[in-house]
């Protein structure tokens, strides 16, 4: 598990009320670190796209605009999204090219599917993805994730980028509408394990 030594550079946000954070890359000597010590502060989105090095920790997203995305991390290498609440219609997303060796952990992400006829199944009326990745490397563990079309979601068809070496496990999953955990186009080294999932179709 990623560790915040005195190298890191840490970026303290005030709490408040914020649009969009746009983040700058650290080093694996010196991670850059987006917190609020203090209060609470409240995105409603947060780039990191071909970001390297990132950790996002303890933040809040509220963004529940059509296809509203929470964080975005196309392209990000060895990122970190942790103990975040995320209310998205999209909580944690990386698609192509994808995310390498990032850590998503102890978030609570909640979207907007509501558990009902009208919504089951692949062709019912949902939307939605609580973290929806591709990329080699990842680990997504700890999390509380409800109300998705799918909860935990690696990508399908020409969406793919080398779905290998991911690891699944420990989530608390609740109301997937369509999957608790969708990992159809996973190809190798893929471990999904220990997760609870309660009321998926």
């Amino acid at each position: 598990e990623p560790v915040i030594t005195d190298k890191a550079t840490i970026v303290e946000i005030k709490p408040g009320n914020y649009d969009t954070l746009y983040t700058e890359s650290g080093t694996a000597e010196s991670p850059r670190v987006y917190r609020c010590s203090e209060g609470t502060a409240t995105f409603s989105f947060i780039n990191v796209r071909n970001r390297k090095w990132v950790y996002i920790e303890g933040l809040n997203v509220v963004n529940l605009k059509e296809r509203g995305r929470g964080i975005l991390l196309n392209g990000a290498e060895n990122c970190v999204v942790r103990k975040c609440t995320i209310n998205a219609v999209y909580g944690i997303v990386a698609y192509k090219t994808g995310a390498v060796n990032c850590v998503f952990s102890d978030n609570v992400i909640t979207g907007i599917c509501e558990w009902n006829n009208q919504a089951m199944g692949a062709h019912g009326d949902n939307i939605g993805e609580g973290i929806e990745i591709t990329g080699p490397g990842n680990v997504i563990s700890y999390n509380r994730i409800s109300g998705f079309r799918d909860c935990i979601s690696t990508m399908e068809d020409k969406h793919v980028v080398e779905q290998v070496c991911i690891d699944i496990y420990n989530n608390d999953i609740y109301s997937g509408v369509d999957d608790g955990i969708e990992a159809d186009f996973c190809f190798s080294n893929c471990r999904i394990m220990r997760n609870r999932i309660t009321n998926s179709y």
